[in-house]
């Protein structure tokens, strides 16, 4: 027999579990998500007809010369990106969120082009669109505008370095970005409350899939230039740091699980983790999905789990076609990659006793 929530709160009340105001609580809740009810196509029109009306809006200023002069568009852009948030602070319904994520995007371009009209440095643009990135992560309360901005802050913050001739830009850029990604997803867990953690989660997603473009780039970067000794491309550095990140995220683990590091189960994982990263040396993007793939386990992350395989995946294939190798190389990686994983199952299969999840002492 199926109750009713009138019935269901007509019992609880008469049982002395519930009161009036939980009653009239509940409600709230079923009428709101009554009114947010939509399906998805039409939220996906709402939204695409909200992004619309936007770049109408900035081609009717357009339009009218209003914005040609540096001054005015620079002005422009930071009232577009103020009332944004402000919009989005109040927004009730889809068109409104989205219309909010899209001017907050038009204003910051204009911002951005301003700038570069000022000073005509690629440098300088680059670094405000980067600031301001990481500005709007924190004042603009929306998941989607929240996940892009983490991923124009990884490129912009590359961008930049690059412009400035900074040595190795990429790999100081995708050690930034592991740095913070190992922050969002695992350090200060108990003492975040629930709206920081959920504010938190889409940066954390923008930041994986922005480094996955930095380390697509910077394989084509080095197919194209024919070698790896160039500034904008990915190697030794990053995989380095990737390795001391994934043996302290093994660290963390193993203490969590009552497992000493000096154990033979610690000792073998962090040898495991040496080994494949002198095999992996000159692509870090697999370390990095080997990592991530961890950190997805870790959190019980279903979404970190599948880019983790797209990291995999698409970074191993770009190292086994990858040009700076011969044949021989690529065998001998291949053989060295699955005797590790078949050695790493096997020692597994061996600490780990039936039943138990905790590996031993």
């Amino acid at each position: 027999m199926r109750l009713t929530v009138d019935e269901l709160m007509t019992r609880l009340r008469s049982e002395g579990l519930g009161s009036d105001d939980d009653t009239r609580a509940v409600g709230d809740v079923l009428r709101a998500r009554a009114h947010d009810d939509m399906p998805v196509y039409l939220r996906a029109l709402v939204g695409l007809g909200a992004w619309v009306a936007t770049l109408l809006l900035i081609g009717f200023f357009y339009s009218l010369h209003l914005l040609d002069d540096k001054s005015s568009a620079l002005v422009f852009g930071i009232v577009l990106v103020v009332g944004a948030v402000w919009l989005r602070l109040g927004a009730r319904g889809d068109f409104w969120r989205n219309t909010a994520v899209a001017a907050s995007f038009a204003g910051q371009g204009l911002i951005v082009a301003a700038v570069d009209l000022l000073w005509r440095t690629n440098a300088t643009a680059f670094a405000v669109a980067a600031l301001l990135s990481v500005v709007m992560m924190v004042t603009m309360p929306d998941p989607l505008h929240r996940f892009v901005s983490a991923m124009i802050a990884v490129g912009t913050t590359a961008a930049t370095l690059t412009a400035l001739e900074v040595t190795h830009a990429l790999d100081v850029t995708a050690l930034l970005a592991v740095v913070v990604l190992a922050w969002t997803w695992r350090m200060d867990l108990i003492r975040r409350s629930d709206s920081v953690t959920e504010a938190l989660a889409p940066i954390g997603y923008g930041l994986a899939v922005g480094l996955f473009g930095i380390c697509l780039f910077g394989a084509f970067s080095s197919v194209l230039v024919g070698g790896r000794a160039h500034a904008a491309a990915l190697g030794a550095i990053t995989t380095d740091g990737v390795a001391l990140a994934l043996a302290a995220l093994v660290l963390v683990i193993l203490r969590e699980h009552d497992t000493t590091p000096s154990s033979v189960a610690g000792v073998a994982i962090l040898l495991v983790i040496a080994l494949f990263a002198v095999i992996t040396m000159d692509s870090p993007g697999i370390l990095i999905g080997v990592a991530m793939l961890l950190l997805g386990f870790d959190r019980r992350n279903v979404v970190l789990i599948e880019l983790a395989a797209a990291y995999l995946i698409v970074f191993g294939a770009a190292n086994y076609y990858s040009m700076d190798l011969t044949l021989l190389e690529k065998s001998g990686i291949l053989v060295g990659s699955g005797a590790l994983c078949l050695a790493a199952r096997l020692l597994v299969d061996r600490l780990l006793e039936p039943g138990k999840t905790a590996l031993p002492e």
